[in-house]
């Protein structure tokens, strides 16, 4: 195990060649609670296996192509507020707004992740956090698969960021890094 910077740690991303998987710690406000008083009612620390460096358009008509009937036709749209930062590095990417450096990453949905979540501070089950109303209705909304909905449930995945700053810890190469 080391300690790291963030700034250690972007170089330690930018460096990683070919797809690679990494499980990553990160703590975030939740997307979907609730805003009470202008701050989000929950935020979550996420522990989740993640493929760093993959290509998402190739990962969509991969899954195509291996159905029968189905043409690996899928292109995926570019992403909004955001880009990547080096060419042939699809490990970082940028916020065109704030210059904020991301992680970008594919979890596989069937991989088992831990999240925690916590409300002012404490830690709360995700039932108690439902049965106290801290969600937003879009977290009870139906969910699509990826490619726009092409992808069956049993191979579906999903593509995030999450921000450099919120990283804890990241295993990368079977070395376990810590984020200071």
């Amino acid at each position: 195990m080391f300690r790291i910077t963030k700034d250690k740690l972007i170089e330690l991303v930018k460096s990683v060649k070919g797809v690679t998987f990494a499980n990553v710690t990160y703590f975030v406000n939740e997307s979907k609670s609730r805003t009470i008083a202008g701050a989000k009612a929950l935020q979550k620390e996420v522990t989740v296996n993640v493929t760093l460096n993959a290509n998402y358009t190739a990962k969509v008509n991969r899954i195509k192509e291996n159905k029968q009937d189905e043409t690996p036709d899928f292109i995926s749209e570019e992403m909004k507020g955001k880009k990547f930062m080096f060419e042939n590095c699809r490990t970082l990417v940028e916020a065109e707004k704030t210059g904020k450096v991301m992680l970008y990453c594919m979890r596989e949905n069937k991989a088992k992740s831990r999240v925690v979540y916590f409300h002012n501070g404490l830690t709360i089950t995700k039932e108690k956090a439902i049965e106290k109303n801290l969600f937003a209705p879009s977290f009870f909304a139906p969910k699509t698969t990826a490619g726009r909905g092409e992808i069956e449930a049993e191979n579906d995945f999903s593509v995030f960021t999450v921000g450099i700053d919120n990283i804890k810890r990241i295993t990368i190469n079977k070395t376990e890094y810590i984020v200071e």
